[in-house]
């Protein structure tokens, strides 16, 4: 089967370039249109972290974070990073939005399906079943955010984000109200994680309806790639002799000869299967960043025990969970950059590299005093966040610390977006490998003896690790002479 794009190179071109008619207007009005939603997502982020708090209490917000957490080192294999190669697709051949949409929700689909009785088993080793719920309802919730995150990347290819901006505000407007019925009536800790899953699928359903009634794109579940990945495997033993004889092309030859017999469904098949080979690289460094960021909550309680981990990661989650609402930042910028990226590449390299400057220099100068802030800020923030249930001096000393990670965080986003634009996403995943390694190793070095602050010296090395292997992946795209002395200034 072949991984090169199995879109039709006769098609008609695209319904206009996307990126073509006055970018930088374009770019202005969609960054600030994300990064709009994405503030008030944070802030109720943030309110939620302390209505949470104090109804559950130190131990209890430390169950609440141990499902997130358990959760999103999981979730990334459902999403493989698909959206990015979603936009970068439908960004250069927008006539083919409904099949690659279609794909991706296929692809996405039986993925949800596989994890989740992966997710089941292990969720059920703790032997506690309210937090086995708890954490099946938070994880069906989270299918639906990224079933709905397929459209938001539609629009993000075609440049409308002022629909992904209501998306986000409806969903985050109908959580904190669930979230307070909740509290107030005290359905207790499962309930809490419902609210998300009625949020998500209202703002799924405003996302189809919205896709589909404007003509951007429409989703469906495409069967025949259950019957073409049959078809594959069967036909597997035989490609894998004759990729020993003959090389990957033979090999290819053979699948696609098995396939051929689907007739025209085999291109819909080959598509998913282009989609899923792109996606890959992206979803395995979702799957670290994951990792890097929530696995050590999940860590201190393996390592700790129940108990001390629960009381540990009530003091981590409000901080871990303060700044990486600031990811708000570089996403709202590289959602908007990543068609623009994309469209620059190669016939219009000083283009991307000229963009690719402007945004390092502004992602570099926000992270300092992002950092700043944190820590002249951090103990007024934590008793604010967090209320007078939790340990506040542990707290604040990991926020005014965990703050400066950002200066790190900013640019490695940035970098992965520019080298999923550049088709080199694989070396972003070398990269964050090597951090989440490293990170690791530091974890199991400093959990034991320094518990929250040990999560939070992990973070520090896995993403210097990968700030160096991005910089060096990005080195010649850098024009030093004329980025330098910006930086300076």
């Amino acid at each position: 089967m072949s991984t090169s794009s199995p879109l039709n190179a006769e098609n008609t071109p695209p319904i206009g370039d996307a990126g073509s008619a006055r970018p930088e207007r374009r770019v202005a009005i969609n960054s600030g249109l994300l990064l709009a939603a994405f503030s008030f997502q944070a802030a109720v982020s943030l309110i939620m972290v302390g209505i949470i708090a104090r109804y559950l209490g130190q131990a209890g917000l430390g169950r609440y974070a141990y499902a997130v957490s358990f959760i999103e080192l999981f979730i990334a294999l459902v999403d493989m990073g698909m959206n990015r190669i979603l936009v970068r697709e439908i960004s250069r051949d927008l006539p083919q939005s409904d099949r690659l949409t279609s794909a991706i929700w296929t692809l996405r689909t039986l993925l949800a399906l596989a994890v989740m009785v992966v997710v089941g088993v292990m969720a059920a080793q703790t032997g506690d079943r309210e937090l086995w719920l708890a954490v099946m309802v938070y994880y069906v919730a989270q299918v639906v955010f990224l079933m709905g995150d397929v459209f938001g990347a539609v629009f993000q290819g075609y440049q409308r984000m002022e629909y992904q901006f209501w998306g986000i505000n409806i969903a985050q407007v109908s959580l904190l109200a669930v979230t307070l019925l909740v509290v107030w009536l005290d359905w207790g800790l499962v309930a809490l994680f419902a609210a998300r899953l009625v949020a998500n699928g209202l703002r799924l359903a405003y996302l189809w309806r919205t896709s589909v009634t404007r003509g951007f794109a429409r989703a469906s579940f495409m069967p025949e790639t259950v019957r073409g990945g049959w078809i594959a495997l069967r036909s597997s033993p035989a490609a894998l002799r004759s990729w020993r004889r003959d090389g990957k092309e033979a090999a290819r030859a053979v699948v696609n000869a098995a396939g051929e017999k689907m007739g025209a469904a085999w291109q819909n098949v080959a598509l998913s299967w282009h989609m899923l080979v792109e996606s890959a690289p992206v979803g395995i460094s979702l799957l670290l960043r994951s990792y890097i960021w929530r696995a050590g909550v999940v860590l201190t309680v393996l390592w700790l025990g129940q108990t001390q981990g629960d009381l540990v990661n009530g003091v981590l989650y409000g901080p871990l969970r303060a700044v990486q609402q600031l990811r708000i930042i570089p996403a709202a910028f590289a959602a908007a950059m990543l068609p623009v990226f994309s469209n620059r590449v190669g016939a219009r390299q000083s283009e991307f590299d000229t963009a690719f400057a402007k945004s390092l220099k502004l992602f570099f100068a926000i992270s300092l005093l992002i950092g700043l802030a944190f820590t002249f800020l951090a103990d007024p923030l934590v008793e604010l966040l967090l209320g007078e249930s939790i340990d506040l001096a542990a707290a604040a000393a990991v926020l005014s610390l965990l703050g400066w990670v950002i200066v790190l965080y900013f640019p490695n986003w940035l970098y992965g977006v520019t080298l999923v634009a550049l088709g080199r996403q694989r070396l972003e995943t070398v990269g964050l490998f090597l951090g989440a390694a490293v990170g690791l190793v530091v974890a199991y070095l400093t959990i034991p003896v320094y518990q929250a602050m040990g999560v939070v010296y992990a973070i520090f090395a896995a993403e210097g690790i990968f700030f160096v292997v991005g910089t060096g992946a990005m080195w010649r795209h850098f024009h030093w002479r004329k980025l330098l002395p910006s930086l300076l200034r």
